[in-house]
């Protein structure tokens, strides 16, 4: 941790609040800075990883809309299926996070 030096001041009062301003800079944002970068990284993959399994569930509804089989009274199968692996995948994802940091 980087120590701050706190002014020398005439008045206590002065002294005291450039006390506690420090401190609570030591305790609050110090501590948070080296973890920006890992937030920010974890931020911009979630949002790339959602923008891409939109864009494949797009892909494979249009993919299987095209299919003679889907047509007509069984073209709420196609939905359920591209629903089922969206579900599937974000399961997937959710189980690798983490607890532990």
């Amino acid at each position: 941790m980087a120590e701050e030096v706190v002014e020398k001041d005439e008045n206590p009062v002065n002294e005291v609040v450039n006390l506690i301003k420090a401190y609570a800079m030591q305790e609050t944002v110090e501590p948070l800075k080296p973890i920006g970068k890992f937030v920010a990284f974890g931020a911009a993959g979630g949002i790339l990883m959602g923008l891409g399994i939109l864009l494949m569930s797009l892909a494979m509804l249009r993919g299987l809309q095209t299919v003679d089989f889907f047509d007509g009274n069984w073209s709420l199968l196609a939905y359920l299926a591209v629903g089922l692996t969206v579900l599937l995948i974000a399961g997937l994802l959710g189980s690798r996070i983490k607890k532990d940091l």
